[in-house]
């Protein structure tokens, strides 16, 4: 019982931007230029988690790859694309509910969806998982957790840059 309590609370207030915009709309119903950039986030974080999800997908499905990591594509900019996606994609609708409401309430549900995707449930299991396989450490240094960015060079073990010769 607890653990589907729990499910049930983060699940709605994930939902919460939605959920507040269909109780609570406010205006005329014109979509103005919060909408619209919320109509952009959530189609460039649908598009990202898409094209994410099916390269994982068909990387998952040769056993060739079995043990390995994907470190391409996507996956070179992003340890994570299809979460980032995901968050874009809740931030999107997050505009749209502030656009159709008026209340910047509605941006609780994706702030928690980014916080547990971040640090709860999202990156640092997975992480911890995909740690212990060959190569890791590497395509940690080189490639961004979360936000796509393009590869760095190597990085010692301060932090510092190095450029890749």
């Amino acid at each position: 019982m607890t653990v589907f309590w729990v499910q049930a609370a983060v699940q709605w207030l994930l939902a919460l931007p939605v959920l507040i915009a269909i109780l609570r709309p406010a205006g005329d119903g014109a979509i103005g230029p919060l909408a619209i950039a919320g109509i952009g986030l959530y189609v460039i974080g649908f598009v990202v988690e898409a094209l994410a999800d099916h390269a994982l997908m068909r990387f998952r499905s040769d056993p060739a790859n079995r043990g390995r990591l994907l470190t391409t594509g996507l996956f070179a900019w992003s340890r994570h694309p299809n979460y980032f996606g995901e968050a874009v994609l809740w931030w999107g609708l997050g505009l749209v509910a502030v656009s159709a409401t008026g209340t910047a309430l509605v941006l609780l549900g994706p702030a928690a969806l980014t916080l547990l995707l971040l640090k709860v449930s999202g990156i640092p299991p997975l992480e911890a998982e995909l740690a212990k396989r060959p190569g890791w450490a590497a395509y940690a240094a080189r490639t961004s957790a979360f936000v796509p960015w393009p590869p760095r060079g190597d990085r010692t073990a301060a932090g510092t840059h190095r450029p890749a010769a």
